[in-house]
């Protein structure tokens, strides 16, 4: 049971690090493909000029021109394939696969044909570089390498000497059992990389007094969601909030205080809207932000009373208030189809709006339309949500 647990997990993990980072782990291949195809272009020279001169063995010279006029052509058919294909995982996990096998044939080639009878000392070592070479799947490294193992393995058996194929079939299988260790201890090792990661992502993206999520969050989260409401027609809303009073509130009570007063709204804000899949955000000091979604959009007025239930019931103290109590007020914008090619526009609306909202009296909510372009103080625009 725990083995299946662990193995479950680890696949889990595997797949979502493989997902969440496809575009990167696609371009660190590329990179490594690059460096390796040169550097293993520049070797099949170097050894080539000086197999000639050593061993005058033309069929070596042959295996190493072969293979040098097939490295020259992948790397140019490697490069035209990612102009076109640069986005793509699967094509360039095909490329890194097609290397794979370039380099692991020209070792199978000069192990087994010319000196049939001398040991295969590159196989082993050139098997386990490739192990941990690329970012792949477990699975597929494992099986790609196994598949040239039991190629290499019959080569072995049917054209070299038994003292050959003696110590070939012992090394090349010692290096097959260590690279499943290899491949899964690497495996392993990005993997908690990406867990560090992912929690350092997770608390670079919260606000540490409301628990909410911060200002980088929100961009983020904007940016995204307006692209998607821009390419998928649909309608967006954004609220801007802010405490009413607030720097006054930590004169009077302390900044201790003031961060309770936050830390307080901010979980009331949460629980309200955190089960209806609403995105709610520290915008900044006492400043928060709402935003709603295509079909949520019809909600917002709904929303609007919401938010102002959540402070009435957080009950916080606030000397001087016209209601004794800490009030907010609320800024909204809508875009029914959003046209604009950035959201830039949408928070401007929307903080005109907070904006007309305080100069009407506070503890309210302003509806952006396009006459606050050009006059802020418009009376008419505000909802009074009074007690």
């Amino acid at each position: 049971m725990k083995l299946n647990g662990f193995a479950g997990n680890m696949c889990r993990r595997s797949a979502d690090y493989f997902t969440r980072y496809r575009a990167e782990i696609t371009q660190n291949n590329f990179i490594i493909l690059r460096k390796a195809s040169i550097i293993y272009l520049l070797l099949l020279t170097f050894y080539a000029v000086l197999s000639t001169f050593m061993f005058r063995s033309t069929t070596l010279f042959i295996c190493y021109a072969v293979f040098w006029v097939l490295t020259v052509a992948f790397v140019i058919v490697a490069r035209n394939c990612y102009i076109k294909h640069r986005k793509s995982c699967r094509a360039m996990q095909t490329l890194c696969m097609l290397f794979i096998v370039l380099v692991m044939a020209f070792i199978i080639v000069i192990s087994v044909f010319p000196y049939p009878a001398n040991p295969s000392i590159f196989f082993p070592i050139m098997y386990l570089v490739m192990t941990v070479l690329f970012v792949f799947p477990m699975w597929k490294t494992n099986l790609l390498l196994s598949a040239i193992e039991a190629v290499f393995v019959v080569l072995v058996l049917l054209f070299k000497t038994p003292d050959g194929y003696a110590y070939d079939i012992f090394a090349s299988v010692t290096a097959w059992l260590i690279g499943f260790a290899f491949t899964y201890l690497v495996l392993d090792l990005r993997l908690r990389e990406n867990d560090v990661r992912r929690e350092l992502e997770r608390i670079s993206l919260i606000d540490e007094i409301t628990g909410l999520s911060n200002r980088r969050d929100f961009n983020q989260y904007i940016a995204q969601t307006y692209a998607e409401c821009r390419r998928k027609k649909q309608p967006i809303a954004l609220f801007m909030m802010d405490i009413d009073h607030f720097k006054a509130y930590n004169d009077d009570y302390g900044h201790l205080a003031g961060d309770a007063c936050l830390s307080l709204l901010g979980q009331a804000l949460h629980d309200a809207f955190a089960e209806n899949e609403i995105y709610v955000s520290r915008y900044g000091g006492e400043e928060f932000t709402l935003v709603l979604v295509g079909r949520q959009v019809r909600q917002t007025e709904q929303v609007v009373k919401e938010i102002m239930d959540c402070v009435r019931q957080c009950a916080i103290e606030r000397k001087g208030s016209a209601t004794g109590y800490l009030t907010i007020s609320i800024g909204v914008a809508q875009e029914a189809c959003p046209q604009k090619e950035s959201y830039i526009n949408l928070i401007q609306q929307a903080d005109t709006a907070l904006y007309d909202a305080k100069e009407n009296g506070r503890n309210r909510a302003a509806y952006y339309h396009e006459e606050m372009g050009l006059k802020k103080k418009t009376a008419s625009s505000v909802v009074g949500l009074q007690e």
